[in-house]
């Protein structure tokens, strides 16, 4: 009677949801008495110890429940059960063959000796066995011995507890669980067992949205269900699965049990914020969320029409059944867009301002059906202003050109070539309307050069898409011979060799930036504090040696 005490103190204790200290929640159930004893039963277990201050979470007040049913067998089910199995199955052995027989503990079989003493009544009908009415009487008394006394209820009414459990989901919509049991005046053990209830057939996670009526119907479903099948027909149950029963047929062991899937956790608004807070876009390798296999990063910005779907489809899942504001909600979809864009390979998240104008189209599609690609982007790109005016004019820039070079010399900047070209147009343009004002710049004209030319250089557009990673690297060491152990050589002597990476990187890049202002036909070079250790590495011939600050 003890530990059953003991057992019910404590998942009452983790089952309030109003999260009282234990020494509160001893006080106000009148188990002071126990207060010492469930203190050092919880200290035992670290984790169970762990797990008092994360009792407002239903998941862990799950696996507080089964961490006690393993600490606290039910010891007194276990006797109750042995002493049935006794009486009503064997029909001619003693106690110490039947224990050993079923191998049962020398604990079990003092303890089930004591009590067949003890009970004359019971006693009495060790030898009466055989007979149906032996058996049967002898079931009744075990049964009464081991019922809890009534000055000690742990076991709420099945009724009442469904009708509680109804009220609380159908008309206290904004209210907790704690407030709604204070308000109606419930025993502490309705309230404790309601939510026991609750946390171990899934109903805790739709709380929160009992404000929709489609979850609210299915909690009252669940609950009338699992209720239904737990009080009506717990007797016939019991009689058609009971090998104890003194009726019951062993080979007619029928049950019918209604399980049902929980709402996945990972869809819950506090999940999905912190699952996109760990995620490192930086690391490489890139690994799965689960760590199974490597995701290849890409260099596309924009998401494609599958992640654009996907993007709704999580953000819908995750704010179903919510009512939020609207920086909640627009930091929800955040999350979930940055764990999509994760897992898809891009660098970051771009592409997520228009996420309105994509819905609109969404729904235009559905309506209509004349779309059936409504997430596809358009978008393809401008076009050089040298190719447009090549377009209306052709050969009206390389006459230009040739015009500058002989004028100004080959060797002349960029700079100078193209303010002499646009001086050159402005001059044709008073002699000729139709021909167009341009306005190149040292940049542009370097571009039209080098497509002149054939030559794909590693400028700065090609390089800026392609700075991080040793390929770039090596392409600029091909064509450009020792310009990176130049610009290495120079922020070494600037800021010494003792210096970071990232710092010495970072030099480099600005001084590869003012080379290309002077120089356009330079590639713009960025290092970065990841790729300059794996160039160092090869410039010195190491091999599997570890470098760092």
């Amino acid at each position: 009677e003890f530990n059953r005490r003991k057992k019910h103190a404590l998942l009452d204790f983790f089952a309030d949801a109003r999260n009282p200290t234990l020494i509160t929640f001893c006080r106000e159930t009148k188990q002071m008495s126990l207060r010492t004893t469930l203190s050092r039963i919880i200290k035992m277990d670290k984790r169970l110890d762990m797990l008092v201050h994360e009792r407002h979470v239903a998941a862990r007040r799950k696996e507080a429940y089964s961490i006690i049913d393993r600490m606290i067998p039910d010891i007194i089910a276990e006797k109750s059960a042995a002493l049935l199995d006794f009486f009503n199955n064997s029909r001619s052995c003693t106690l110490a063959e039947f224990c050993n027989k079923k191998k049962l503990g020398a604990n079990t079989y003092t303890a089930m000796e004591n009590i067949i003493e003890d009970s004359p009544s019971l006693s009495k009908f060790v030898d009466q066995r055989k007979s149906p009415e032996g058996r049967r009487e002898a079931s009744e008394i075990i049964e009464q011995m081991f019922a809890p006394k009534a000055s000690e209820k742990t076991e709420p009414d099945k009724k009442r507890m469904k009708r509680m459990l109804m009220k609380f989901f159908r008309d206290s919509i904004g209210s907790s669980l704690a407030m709604f049991c204070k308000e109606n005046k419930l025993e502490h053990y309705m309230s404790a067992s309601m939510g026991r209830f609750m946390d171990k057939n899934g109903l805790s996670q739709l709380v929160d949205m009992r404000d929709v009526a489609e979850r609210r119907e299915e909690a009252l479903s669940l609950i009338g269900q699992l209720l239904r099948n737990k009080s009506k027909n717990s007797t016939s149950e019991k009689e058609t699965t009971n090998p104890n029963s003194p009726n019951s047929d062993v080979g007619a062991k029928t049950t019918t049990k209604t399980t049902r899937s929980p709402r996945a956790d990972f869809f819950s608004l506090d999940d999905i914020k912190t699952i996109a807070s760990k995620l490192d876009f930086e690391a490489r390798p890139r690994m799965t969320r689960d760590g199974s296999k490597e995701i290849e990063v890409h260099d596309r910005k924009l998401p494609h029409e599958f992640l654009t779907l996907s993007i709704f489809d999580l953000s819908n899942r995750v704010l179903k059944g919510r009512s939020l504001s609207l920086k909640d909600k627009d930091a929800a979809i955040g999350s979930c867009a940055k764990l999509l864009f994760y897992d898809y390979g891009y660098k970051k998240v771009t592409g997520m301002s228009n996420l309105d104008t994509w819905e609109r189209r969404l729904e235009r599609a559905y309506l209509s059906g004349a779309d059936t690609s409504p997430l596809q982007r358009n978008y393809e790109g401008s076009s050089a202003y040298t190719v447009k005016v090549e377009k209306e004019h052709p050969g009206l820039i390389e006459q230009l050109y040739e015009y500058t070079v002989e004028c100004i010399g080959k060797e002349a900047s960029f700079r100078d070539k193209a303010a002499f070209m646009n001086e050159k147009a402005m001059e044709n343009r008073e002699d000729d309307p139709t021909l167009p004002e341009l306005r190149l710049d040292k940049v542009t004209l370097c571009r039209w050069v080098k497509r002149q030319s054939g030559v794909d250089a590693e400028g700065s557009e090609k390089t800026k898409s392609h700075a991080i990673g040793a390929v770039s690297l090596d392409q600029i060491e091909k064509k450009h011979p020792g310009l990176i152990e130049e610009l290495y050589s120079f922020a070494v002597e600037a800021l010494g060799a003792d210096t970071s990476y990232h710092m010495l990187a970072t030099c480099m890049n600005e001084r590869s930036k003012e080379d290309v202002d002077e120089d356009p036909t330079l590639p713009l070079v960025v290092v970065s504090k990841l790729t300059l250790p794996h160039w160092i590495k090869r410039r010195e011939g190491v091999t599997g040696a570890s470098t760092g600050f």
